[in-house]
């Protein structure tokens, strides 16, 4: 079988010699704005419709709000009162960097004496 054939064979059943080319030329941009500047400007500055700043804030404050409150506790109703869970507490951040000074928790910052360098 010879590889013109197959090639051929394919052309036969995806009907692709009886395609029509693109009708219309990729245009460049400057093209575009010159024919039709105000409908060009629209399609490319102006966001869709029912997006706009404020909502794209909003949709990410409640994403990082969801973010740092985490997922709900199943059976906390079941808790003793007072329980902190393990992934909350927080333990003592400078245990075992004896002669550190803390300055802020947070973020976590602790200054290195000089003698310690």
């Amino acid at each position: 079988m010879e590889g013109g054939n197959a090639l051929e064979k394919r052309r036969k059943t995806t009907g692709e010699e009886d395609m029509p080319k693109d009708s219309h030329e990729n245009k460049g941009l400057y093209a575009y704005f010159a024919e039709n500047p105000d409908e060009a400007r629209r399609q490319f500055f102006e966001p869709a419709p029912g997006l706009s700043r404020r909502g794209f804030f909003a949709g990410a404050g409640l994403a990082a709000a969801g973010g740092l409150l985490g997922m709900t506790v199943p059976f906390y109703a079941n808790m003793p009162r007072g329980l902190v869970p393990a992934a909350f507490a927080s333990e003592d951040v400078l245990v075992g960097k004896d002669g550190l000074t803390l300055l802020n928790d947070r973020p976590i910052n602790a200054e290195t004496p000089a003698h310690l360098l």
